[in-house]
C-alpha cells in the first residue's frame, strides 16, 4: 500500500507472494487478497491515490465518526421518519455551530514559530493552523537543505494536499518571495477579516494587496449570483469619481460663545443703545420703607424695628389700662 509508485509495488507485491505464496497456509489468504482487494487497488494503494488530492484522508474514519455520533443521537433504530429527520437536522446544525467556532477560534490563535518565519507572514490567519503546522515542517526541511539534500520534486505532496512542498518554498524564498494564499488550496482557506488596527500597521500598497487576495478568495468560493453582485459592486467603485472632503473649518463665529459669563463691553459692542423702557426695567429694585437698594420691605431693618416700637407700645398700655 505504501510503494512510492506502480513499478514499485509491483516488485513489492511479487517478493510478498515469493515469500509467502508457495507456503500452503498461506494460499487462502493470498486468494483472498487478489479476489477481493487487488481488483480494487487503485483506490487505496498510494501509487495510485496519490496521484489525485485528497488532502490527506485516505480512509473512511472520519465518516465513520460521523456515523457512529449520528447513531448515538438517534439511540434507537425504529423512531419515526419525523422524529429522525428532525434529530438528523438538529446534529448537522450542531456540528455546522461547532465547526463555525473552531473556524473562528483559529482566526485568533498563531503559532509561534510561523510568526519568527518571514515566508509564512502572508499566511497566518488565513490558512488553517493544522495547514501551517504542515507548512512548517516544510520550511523546516528547506532550511535543513544543506544537511539533508533534497531529492527531485514529484509534486506528489501539492497535488494530494493542497500544501505547497519544500521545493516551491524553496523556489520563493531564492527568490525573495513570500508564500500567498493561492498557494493553498482552498479547504484550508480561512476568510479573514483584519480589523482596522492591523490594516492601519500595512502600508497602503500592502493594505491594498492584502484585501485583493481577500477579495480573490471570497470570489472564488461565492455562488454565480454573488460573483456578480461583487463584480457590479466593483465596476460601480472603478468607475465612480472620487469627490474629496474637505476638513472642517472650525471657524470662531461672531458674539460671545455659548454660557460665556464676561461682562459685555458696550463701548466696542455694535448693538443698538437700550430704549427707556429697557432702562427702566435695569433700574435697581428699592425698599418700600426705606427706599433703600439691596434687601425688600420683609428684610428691611426700619420695619423690624419699628414693629418692634409697636409692640412694646401696645404692652404698655395694656399695663396702664390694668
Amino acid at each position: 500500500m505504501n510503494s512510492f509508485n506502480e513499478k514499485e509495488w509491483e516488485q513489492n507485491w511479487s517478493v510478498m507472494r515469493d515469500d509467502y505464496g508457495l507456503n500452503a497456509r498461506y494460499l487462502p489468504l493470498f486468494a483472498y487478497l487478489e479476489s477481493t482487494w487487488l481488483p480494487l487497488k487503485e483506490h487505496f494503494s498510494n501509487p495510485w491515490i496519490n496521484k489525485h488530492l485528497h488532502l490527506g484522508a485516505i480512509n473512511t474514519s472520519r465518516v465513520e465518526g460521523a456515523h457512529n455520533k449520528l447513531k448515538r443521537r438517534l439511540k434507537v433504530s425504529t423512531s419515526h421518519l419525523d422524529k429522525v429527520a428532525n434529530l438528523v437536522k438538529s446534529t448537522v446544525e450542531v456540528n455546522a455551530s461547532e465547526f463555525k467556532a473552531r473556524l473562528e477560534d483559529q482566526k485568533l490563535k498563531v503559532i509561534t514559530e510561523v510568526e519568527k518565519r518571514r515566508i509564512m507572514t502572508r499566511v497566518i490567519r488565513r490558512v488553517s493552523l493544522y495547514t501551517l503546522s504542515e507548512a512548517l515542517e516544510q520550511v523546516k526541511k528547506m532550511e535543513n537543505v544543506v544537511l539533508q539534500p533534497l531529492s527531485d520534486c514529484t509534486n506528489t505532496y501539492t497535488v494530494t494536499t493542497g500544501i505547497p512542498c519544500v521545493h516551491r518554498i524553496k523556489a520563493l524564498d531564492d527568490q525573495h518571495q513570500v508564500l500567498q494564499v493561492d498557494d493553498f488550496h482552498q479547504q484550508w482557506r480561512l476568510e479573514y477579516s483584519p480589523s482596522s488596527e492591523q490594516l492601519e500597521e500595512l502600508d497602503p500598497e500592502s493594505n491594498l494587496d492584502h484585501l485583493v487576495d481577500l477579495l480573490r478568495t471570497r470570489f472564488r468560493n461565492a455562488a454565480r449570483y454573488e460573483q456578480e453582485e461583487m463584480v457590479s459592486r466593483l465596476s460601480d467603485l472603478v468607475h465612480s469619481p472620487l469627490v474629496p472632503i474637505e476638513p472642517q473649518n472650525n471657524a470662531r463665529s461672531r458674539g460671545r460663545p455659548t454660557g460665556s459669563t464676561a461682562r459685555r463691553n458696550d463701548t466696542s459692542s455694535n448693538r443698538r443703545n437700550p430704549s427707556g423702557f429697557e432702562h427702566a426695567e435695569r433700574r435697581t429694585r428699592l425698599c418700600e420703607t426705606c427706599r433703600q437698594p439691596g434687601h425688600d420691605t420683609r428684610q428691611c431693618s426700619q420695619r423690624v424695628m419699628s414693629q418692634a416700637t409697636r409692640s412694646t407700645q401696645q404692652s404698655q398700655q395694656q399695663q396702664q389700662s390694668q
